[in-house]
């Protein structure tokens, strides 16, 4: 059985098979990596804030269930740009993406 992820494509969340990322051409990949990341540290965000009770995006709500497909989409995306651009470009490109996350928050 294929496992179920959620990926975020501007704000729209997309509930997809894992094995459907191969799908995507790496530069979408890389949009819906950055994209799902954004959402993803929104998420921890509301939780660690205690804020997430009642929040739902695209029609679905914020729980537990949500929350693991959507971590198992920004794996699952991190793992495929691995495998097309390497470890090092991979990771190069998650750095870029968390520094323009902490520079938002820094800006709020």
């Amino acid at each position: 059985m294929n496992q179920r992820i959620t990926i975020f494509n501007d704000d729209d969340p997309i509930l997809l098979d894992r094995v459907d990322l191969n799908k995507y051409r790496p530069s979408e990949l890389v949009e819906l990596f950055e994209t799902t990341a954004v959402y993803r540290d929104l998420i921890n965000d509301f939780i660690d804030q205690g804020t997430a009770n009642g929040i739902s995006f695209g029609g679905r709500k914020l729980n537990s269930r949500f929350i693991l497909q959507v971590e198992q989409g920004f794996i699952g995306l991190y793992e495929r740009i691995e495998e097309i651009f390497g470890q090092d470009a991979a990771a190069l490109i998650w750095a870029k993406v968390a520094n323009s996350i902490n520079l938002e928050k820094c800006e709020e």
